[in-house]
């Protein structure tokens, strides 16, 4: 390195192929004081990723640090940011199919915003990047919600109450918006379910629901209320009245 007045020398080394002959590589770099913020994050990444299979996670980093491009959004996916990978791909999903002249169904999200705690402690789970990870998992449902906590108990012990209810959250949510459920929200001990118009329930379910179930009213406006309901109950209870009024069949909790 002193003969090409470098100041900085790294080693790469990685497998050719599906051969079990190591390569090597060698990177000189001038003096690190000289390099870009974004040269120093590159070489950052490659210094931190450099187990066998570890080129997605290079890639990945990298995107990160220099954008997608204008391709994907606004000035290097400025509206990716703004709604995230996956809403951003469903959205240019459906645009795609609309320019194409199919029918696309308008996609319902329903917004919680009940009095529980649903969050993953540090305790639980110390390594920040690995929690971030697993909200995205159990927010995607790429499980059912029994396979999900029978994993989390293999990985990290028993879910602490707050991981157990952002799973039951979550699983509720999921349900909701099959069945297009505009919000579910609480005041106090009092429970509120709005419907949206195209809501997929049993006109003839909720009626009986509401004349035999004490405290329990529909509005006009597309309201169904029940009062008297237990804090730590709201989230079991509202799975179990969407089960009840719905026009299909129930969805197992822990599908």
């Amino acid at each position: 390195a002193d003969r090409f007045g470098l100041a900085q020398l790294y080693q790469l080394r990685g497998r050719v192929g599906r051969s079990s002959q190591l390569a090597y590589c060698y990177l000189l770099v001038p003096s690190m004081s000289v390099l870009s913020q974004v040269a120093r994050e590159r070489l950052a990444a490659i210094r931190e990723f450099t187990e066998l299979g570890a080129g997605f996670r290079v890639a990945a980093r990298d995107l990160e640090i220099r954008g997608a491009g204008n391709l994907l959004g606004a000035e290097q996916s400025g509206h990716i940011a703004a709604v995230g990978i996956e809403t951003y791909l469903k959205m240019l999903e459906d645009t795609v199919r609309e320019l194409r002249g199919e029918a696309v169904e308008e996609t319902v999200s329903t917004a919680i915003d009940l009095p529980i705690v649903t969050t993953i402690p540090e305790s639980y789970v110390a390594d920040a990047n690995l929690r971030m990870e697993l909200y995205r998992k159990i927010g995607a449902a790429e499980t059912g919600e029994d396979e999900l906590l029978a994993e989390l108990r293999d990985r990290f012990g028993a879910p602490p109450p707050a991981v157990l209810k952002l799973v039951e959250l979550a699983g509720l949510k999921r349900h909701a918006e099959q069945l297009r459920v505009q919000s579910i929200s609480a005041r106090g001990h009092e429970l509120q379910v709005r419907l949206r118009a195209d809501a997929r329930i049993d006109v003839e379910r909720l009626i009986e629901l509401v004349s035999r179930r004490a405290g329990a009213s529909f509005s006009p406006n597309g309201v169904l209320t029940l009062s008297g309901v237990a804090t730590d109950r709201m989230a079991s209870e509202t799975r179990e009245i969407l089960n009840a009024i719905a026009d299909q069949p129930a969805v197992d909790g822990g599908s």
